[in-house]
């Protein structure tokens, strides 16, 4: 949880055991995907489902967008005011979770 709080870059859980097994050898691959499932069970973090279905996980919970810029890769937030600028949900419709995901190419790539 630590490194998801430290390094806010929307790590896979692969970038996630990399960063972490020199410091922990006896680290496996398991542990970090049962790690990082359990944080977002418990809403600790969460999963996102970026390009082609490359799970990426967060620790900022809160109510924001994302933006995968399509030539570096990176996940960048943004924030928006409230969350009523999302289309409401079907009557009837429970909602569990809203995303707000946006693809392009992010200035520095665009320079």
């Amino acid at each position: 949880m630590t490194y998801l709080l430290k390094n806010q870059r929307h790590p896979t859980a692969e970038m996630v055991y990399s960063a972490l097994h020199p410091k922990f050898p006896t680290l496996s691959r398991s542990t970090v995907y049962q790690a990082l499932d359990l944080f977002c069970e418990k809403g600790a973090a969460q999963k996102i489902v970026m390009g082609e279905g490359e799970m990426r996980f967060e620790a900022d919970i809160s109510i924001h967008g994302h933006f995968l810029c399509r030539k570096c890769s990176t996940i960048f937030n943004f924030f928006y005011p409230g969350d009523t600028e999302l289309p409401a949900a079907p009557k009837d419709f429970h909602v569990e979770h809203r995303y707000l995901y946006y693809q392009g190419i992010c200035p520095s790539c665009a320079t």
